[in-house]
Order: structure tokens, then C-alpha cells, then sequence
């Protein structure tokens, strides 16, 4: 209907269909020099937009954004660009804040350049400022979108609650229910304690917020839902879980929630250490993961995940088998490093950790333990819990393997203090007996099939497989 507006208005044409990478990315192009150089400051500079035929154009678009971006990816970019162009050529008001914060949230996820993204992010700002209607919708788009690019994922929870409460005050239920979904998913992802009633309060909330929809119900469910399974906390009667959520998306066609519930759900098992579930899942799973979920931290959480994955299934294969989980975990390795490289904080100890596992692929021992060793401290220093407790896990399976019983009870002991202090009470559980358990056992190696529940718990442990030399 938006679509027809627009026409019916005198605008261009613009098809409700998928459209090719080459045609977005001319258009990007086009919109990025009409963009130039120009400041945060001078794009909120513009002048204001006085004809009405314009402004109910952009309010179409604006409104079509957030169902586009679940029902057609591919047309959300050419959506972001006509709005900024038509900002750049007619002047700017409420609208524009999602012209600048969309086209921030493309150069910063799809382009990789996140400075500038910022200074999109931050013209945003500036003119929200003069226009309160939009202050909860560019709020999560900034900080769900864009500045974890280039600042400390943690930074983002308080502006992130005070946009959903900002939204409340205005009956931006909408926008309002994405702040507090990405307060949620980054609460998750920053590593920060899970203390129980700090996750009783966001439960009740979402209990108690009128969702405009379903889907932005689900969104915030999803992840409260992973909270759920690593704490061990039981579910609600009829509460839908993740293959509840799945069947829902699919029916709904709504891509980004069918790939948040198969990112978190590869993310849970390894933390409980079911390696084969998944890499199973992890080949089932599309490879557009990063093209629908553009520009979240979500999506980079899935690169990382992909990686690690990916090269502990090469470490248990041989042949070509273990040469294509190779190249795929590389692969992925490799846009962690570009990101890294391009100023993400939030990703360092990972990169690091995914380096440790390439090493013990290509058996330098002396390499894997140095990259282990940076994995734990940054992720030490910047308060990443779940990684930490993940990098002494690891390096617990490494010294397995490698016959040093006191270094692997010592950084296991680790690793479920880690998880313990982050709240993953039920990850924390099952690796315990390891701690015993794997003193009288073989090495186990990742993929093998486990011939008792003893075996189950092993997995735990992600024992590498010995690298060729």
C-alpha cells in the first residue's frame, strides 16, 4: 500500500520484489557521493522540508522500513537510499532521522566503514532533538545498528532503556519494544552477570509491554528464552520455545526472526558443548544469516560461532571434508579480523580464540597456547563473562589432549566459575563432573559418538582432536 501511495504522489516506481546485489549496490554508490563528506553537524544542518507531497513520501517509506526488512531484505536498501536521497535534494525533518540512521546501519554492517556510519548515526541524533516523535525509533536504530561497530556493546544498554521508556511516554509502542529487545539481546551478548532478579525484571516487562505485534514479542522472547536455558530455569505453561518460534517465523516469513532463533540456538550448544548438534545445525542453516540480520551484533555473534565451529569440525575430519570445514571457518575468521581491524571492541577475544583453534588445526601447540592466553585476558578485561568462560573450556580440552591433567582441572575450574558468575548455572552443572570424569578417561574427540552419558558430558569439555603435523 505504501508503495502505491508513493506512486499515486508522483513518485518513482519502486517494486515490491527481490532485487540483485549489483543493482544495490550502484544505487548505494550513487547515494553515498550525492552523502559526500558532509558532517553530522551539517546534515542536521539541512533545511527544513516544506512541501507536503515530499513529506508524506518519506513518512511512506518510513513506515515501510521495519516490514520490509522482514518480508524483502533485499528491497530495504533501495528503501534507505530513496529516503536519503530525497533528504540530500528536499531538506530534512522527522523522517530524515531514519534516512540517516538506515543509511549509517548500511555503511557501517554492509560496507564496513563504521566511522562513518557513526556520523550518520549522530546527524540522526541531532535532529531527534528537534523532532521527539522519532527519539525511541532512531535510539535503537543507533544503538541496535550501529555504534556497536566501533564502542563497548555494554555502552549501549542505558541509552537502549531509556529509549523504550522514551517510546512508552510517546505511544511508540513500536519502536519501543525494539529498544528494549536490543536492551535485552545485548544484555545477553555483553557477557554481563545474569543475576536472577535483574532477569526477573525483564521478564515481567516483557510480560507486562502491550507488543504492537507478535514478531517484536518474539524477538525479545527469543532471548529471554536463552537466559532461560543456560540459568535452567523452567518454562511458563504454553510457553513457546525455540522451535516454537521457528514454526511461527516460517509461517510469517520473517527471515530475521528465523535466523535469531538458529544463531542462538548454535550459540547454546556450544556453550554446553554439543559440537555435533551444532555443526549439524550449522550446515542446515542458510548462508544468508549475515545479509538478513545486517548491521546487528547478532549477525557477528553467528560469524564467530561459524568459525569456531567450523574448525573444530575440520580438527575431527580428514581429507576434504576436513579441507572444507577448514576454508569455511577461515573464511569467516577472516571478516572477524576485518571487523576487528575497522575498530569493533566487542570482538577481540574472539578473533584471538579462533586464531588458538586454527593453530591447533595446523598443530603449532606453542601459537594455540599464546592465543588462549590473549583470549582469556581481553576477554578478562572487557567484562565479556560468557567468552571468558568459553576460552577456559577450550583451553581446559587443548591440555586434555595434550596429557597436562593439572593445567585441564585448573582452567575448567575456570571455566565454570566463568559461567557461574555470568549465570549460566546450567552450563556450569553439566561441565562439573568433567572436572573428575576426564582424569580416567581417553581423550575425547569432537564428533566422536559417546557411548554413555558419561561420554554426553565429555563433549562438554570440546577435547581437539590431535593436529597433523
Amino acid at each position: 500500500i505504501g508503495l502505491d501511495v508513493r506512486r499515486q504522489l508522483g513518485f518513482p516506481i519502486i517494486q515490491h520484489k527481490p532485487v540483485s546485489t549489483l543493482k544495490v549496490l550502484r544505487r548505494f554508490i550513487k547515494t553515498n557521493r550525492a552523502m559526500g563528506k558532509k558532517t553530522s553537524e551539517e546534515l542536521a544542518s539541512l533545511p527544513e522540508v516544506t512541501d507536503e507531497r515530499v513529506i508524506m513520501g518519506q513518512r511512506m517509506l518510513e513506515l515501510l522500513l521495519t516490514s520490509c526488512y522482514q518480508v524483502q531484505p533485499t528491497l530495504f536498501p533501495i528503501l534507505i537510499c530513496t529516503m536519503a536521497d530525497t533528504s540530500l535534494k528536499y531538506g530534512i525533518n522527522a523522517s530524515a532521522c531514519d534516512a540517516f540512521t538506515t543509511f549509517g546501519i548500511l555503511l557501517s554492517g554492509a560496507f564496513g566503514n563504521p566511522r562513518r556510519g557513526r556520523e550518520l548515526g549522530k546527524a540522526a541524533e541531532l535532529i531527534f532533538a528537534k523532532h521527539t516523535r522519532m527519539i525511541s525509533r532512531s535510539t535503537f536504530g543507533c544503538q541496535g545498528f550501529i555504534y556497536h561497530w566501533s564502542s563497548p556493546l555494554r555502552e549501549s544498554l542505558n541509552p537502549l532503556f531509556d529509549g523504550y521508556k522514551a517510546g512508552l511516554k510517546i505511544m511508540d509502542t513500536e519502536s519501543s519494544a525494539l529498544c528494549l529487545g536490543f536492551h535485552v539481546a545485548h544484555t545477553f551478548y555483553a557477557g554481563r552477570p545474569l543475576k536472577t532478579d535483574a532477569v526477573a525484571k525483564l521478564i515481567n516487562l516483557h510480560i507486562e509491554f502491550h507488543h504492537p505485534n507478535i514478531h517484536s514479542e518474539m524477538f525479545l522472547h527469543l532471548y529471554l528464552l536463552a537466559v532461560k536455558k543456560i540459568k535452567n530455569m523452567d518454562l511458563e505453561e504454553n510457553e513457546r520455545d525455540f522451535d516454537d518460534v521457528r514454526i511461527l517465523a516460517i509461517e510469517d516469513n520473517n527471515l530475521p526472526l528465523q535466523r535469531y532463533v538458529e544463531s542462538l540456538q548454535i550459540e547454546i550448544k556450544v556453550y554446553f558443548g554439543k559440537w555435533d548438534e551444532a555443526r549439524d545445525m550449522l550446515l542446515q542453516t542458510t548462508r544468508d544469516v549475515r545479509e538478513v540480520l545486517l548491521g546487528l551484533h547478532a549477525g557477528v555473534r553467528f560469524t564467530f560461532f561459524e568459525s569456531l565451529i567450523s574448525l573444530k569440525a575440520a580438527q575431527s575430519s580428514s581429507g576434504s571434508t576436513r579441507r572444507k570445514w577448514k576454508r569455511r571457518g577461515v573464511k569467516a575468521m577472516k571478516l572477524i579480523s576485518r571487523w576487528k581491524n575497522k575498530g569493533n571492541v566487542n570482538i577481540i577475544q574472539c578473533l584471538h580464540l579462533l586464531e588458538a583453534e586454527l593453530s591447533v588445526l595446523k598443530g603449532r601447540n606453542e601459537k594455540a597456547e599464546e592465543c588462549f592466553e590473549s583470549a582469556i585476558g581481553v576477554a578478562s578485561e572487557r567484562g565479556f563473562l560468557q567468552d571468558k568462560a568459553l576460552c577456559h573450556q577450550l583451553f581446559s580440552a587443548y591440555f586434555q589432549h595434550r596429557g597436562n591433567d593439572d593445567m585441564r582441572v585448573y582452567h575448567m575450574e575456570q571455566a565454570i566459575k566463568c559461567y557461574r558468575e555470568w549465570g549460566a548455572s546450567a552450563v556450569a552443572e553439566q561441565l562439573s563432573p568433567v572436572i573428575t570424569a576426564a582424569s580416567s578417561a581417553p581423550p575425547t574427540v569432537i564428533g566422536a559418538p559417546c557411548a554413555s552419558a558419561r561420554g554426553e558430558r565429555m563433549l562438554a569439555s570440546s577435547t581437539p582432536p590431535r593436529a597433523s603435523t
